[in-house]
Order: structure tokens, then C-alpha cells, then sequence
């Protein structure tokens, strides 16, 4: 059993606390939602379970009785202006950093093709990194992520660049390997409808601190949304279950939370 736990985890900058002391627990084979509004505190969060900025608190990250290192923890950031002249296949190719040598053995190389294949990058494949467009930088940095077979997988809103076909295409890829590898997958997530399609759990944050941490239906309820984004909304739920958030206006006056 392969399980994920954050104690305490705070961050400060210029003697200002952003994170305030989270905790919380995820278990193998879920896909996590991380939610809130801008500057809640949640790429600051994922960024410290990967040991990639200082803080305070712990993370642990265990099989049974025994702990796994940062090294089966992969972050994807939000995509930025990144300029390398290395080819796609290339690029995914360093995801096996550790198992390269000066000659790679051909089990790399057709692990690489096959998750290649699997994110539909085949027409990418001897393309320079520096000439994709920004969704398909996007695929190719998670294709990396994903071949270093990771135990937990920290996705920074990968749909942001996408279409809704291939944002669709993303988070059904990064479902199915959570639950195939029994890994545990965290996204930042905007998009309130398709955090309810595919989370498994939801974490709200909300100045720095958690305001609630449960199934989307227990998360997508109308006054905890309200409170947290300061907008009316409406919240109706399909006939295959999944909850759909529909924003119809700001409001003038902050309401009470209701977790």
C-alpha cells in the first residue's frame, strides 16, 4: 500500500506565511484535485512535496513500512517559455535519466516509444522541443514525467494549454496510470467540471490552509464554492453523476463558509 502524507507544511516569504500548516493524506491508485483561487498557496504546495522549495513540515511518502525517496516523486510545472533545441523523443528520453549510460539499452528506447505512442506524440517525434506549440510542450513534458515510472506525479494545471479534446486526453492518461501503477497523481485544476469528473478526492485551498479535503461531491456543493471564489454559482449534477459549476456573477459581499 503506497500512501502520500503532508504534516504541517509551511511556507514564508518576507516574514509572511503562505502555506499555515497543511495536512493531508492520499493513498495509491487516486487521482487528487488541488483547487482554489489564484495565490491560495496550491503550485507552493506541490513544490514542497517534490523538495523543490524550502519549508517546513513533512513529507512522507511510504510503501507498507518502508519510506520511498524525492526520486519516485515527478513534477510537471505550468508550461512556460522553454527553448530547448533537443528533440521530443529526446526530451522524454531524459524522463530515464538515471538509467541512461553512454550506450541506452533498447528496452529504454522502446519504453520511451511506447509512451511516445501512448500521449498520440508519434508525429511529434524528431521535432525540435523549442518549435512545439505550448499543448504540446504540455504532452511532452508529462510524457517525460510518466517514463521515469514515478510513485507520485505532480501535474501543474497540464490542461491549461490544451483543447478540450486533448485536455480530455491528458487527464484520462494521468487517470489510468494512477490506478494501473497504483501511483498517487496530484493536478492543479481550474476547471470545477472536470475536477468533478475525474478526482477521486478534492483538496480546497483557501488563504494558505485547507477548508476542506473530500470526494467531489462532498467539495462542489454551492456555498463552499461561493465562499471560495466570492461568485454566485450554480451546481447541477449530469445524468452520469459528475457535478458542473456554472459562474453567473460576482458577488458584493463575501458570504460565510459552509464546510
Amino acid at each position: 500500500m503506497i500512501s502520500l502524507t503532508t504534516k504541517d507544511i509551511r511556507i514564508g516569504f518576507s516574514n509572511k506565511l503562505v502555506l499555515r500548516g497543511i495536512n493531508a493524506f492520499f493513498q495509491q491508485g487516486t487521482l487528487n484535485s488541488i483547487i482554489g483561487v489564484n495565490g491560495a498557496g496550491k503550485t507552493l504546495y506541490v513544490k514542497s512535496i517534490a523538495n523543490l522549495v524550502p519549508h517546513s513540515g513533512t513529507v512522507t511518502l511510504r510503501r507498507d513500512n518502508t519510506l520511498l525517496g524525492y526520486d519516485t516523486i515527478a513534477y510537471v510545472p505550468q508550461m512556460t517559455a522553454v527553448g530547448s533545441e533537443l528533440t521530443v523523443f529526446e526530451m522524454i528520453l531524459l524522463g530515464k535519466i538515471r538509467q541512461l549510460t553512454w550506450r541506452v539499452k533498447q528496452e529504454v528506447l522502446e519504453e520511451v516509444e511506447r509512451v511516445i505512442t501512448l500521449l498520440h506524440l508519434s508525429g511529434l517525434h524528431g521535432q525540435r522541443f523549442s518549435t512545439l506549440s505550448g499543448g504540446q510542450k504540455q504532452l511532452v513534458m508529462m510524457a517525460q514525467s510518466i517514463v521515469s515510472k514515478p510513485k507520485v506525479l505532480l501535474l501543474d494545471e497540464p490542461t491549461s494549454a490544451l483543447d478540450l479534446k486533448h485536455q480530455i486526453e491528458v487527464l484520462d492518461i494521468a487517470k489510468k496510470y494512477s490506478i494501473e501503477t497504483e501511483a498517487i497523481t496530484l493536478v492543479i485544476m481550474h476547471d470545477l467540471s472536470l475536477v468533478s469528473r475525474y478526482s477521486d478526492t478534492v483538496v480546497v485551498l483557501d488563504h494558505g490552509t485547507i477548508l476542506k479535503h473530500g470526494t467531489p461531491n462532498e467539495v462542489m456543493e454551492k456555498k463552499l464554492l461561493e465562499y471560495v471564489y466570492g461568485i454566485e454559482v450554480e451546481v447541477a449534477t449530469t445524468p452520469q453523476g459528475y457535478k458542473t459549476v456554472t459562474p453567473i456573477r460576482i458577488l458584493s459581499k463575501q458570504p460565510s463558509p459552509e464546510v
